[in-house]
């Protein structure tokens, strides 16, 4: 028969392990808190960046009157060259794009499933995305840019 003293030392081993569990699971928690969090707050930039070029047809025709003065990008230029875009056109597909591939980034950045490689593999082979990935590549994270450049490497090899 055990003590009365036993009994409490039992006790208080089982609170203790329950509290450090606890810790853990608040740990995971926070952590998975936090991703979200993070990933909201870079499609909230990536919206605040692009959006306001695709809601309003004006914004794009100012910004394509600067661009004209300024120098285009180089993403807007290949665009235009390569489908016959006008400035606006082409300014308006660009913002898309980085918007697009901004919320692909944040995906994978923070969700890191199957489908978010092959959303990606399904869009690289667009000659659109393409462009994009070859003149705006410098706007995403090096960890994200290193991925992508793998997959292009794995298709351009099967071809």
């Amino acid at each position: 028969m055990m003590t009365r003293d036993q009994w409490r030392w039992w006790l208080e081993l089982v609170v203790g392990l329950s509290v450090i569990f606890s810790l853990f699971v608040l740990i995971a928690e926070v952590r998975t808190n936090t991703a979200a969090v993070e990933r909201q707050s870079r499609l909230d930039q990536i919206s605040m960046l692009s959006q306001p070029f695709l809601d309003d047809v004006e914004m794009g025709v100012v910004l394509a009157k600067i661009k004209a003065m300024d120098g285009r990008e180089a993403m807007v230029s290949a665009l235009m060259n390569a489908y016959d875009l006008t400035d606006v056109e082409a300014a308006s597909w660009s913002r898309h794009l980085y918007s697009f591939w901004g919320t692909i980034e944040a995906d994978y950045l923070y969700s890191r499933t199957d489908l978010v490689e092959h959303n990606i593999r399904a869009l690289i082979d667009f000659p659109d995305a393409r462009i994009y990935w070859q003149n705006s590549r410098q706007f995403h994270s090096e960890e994200f840019v290193e991925f992508i450049d793998e997959i292009l490497k794995e298709l351009d090899s099967e071809d």
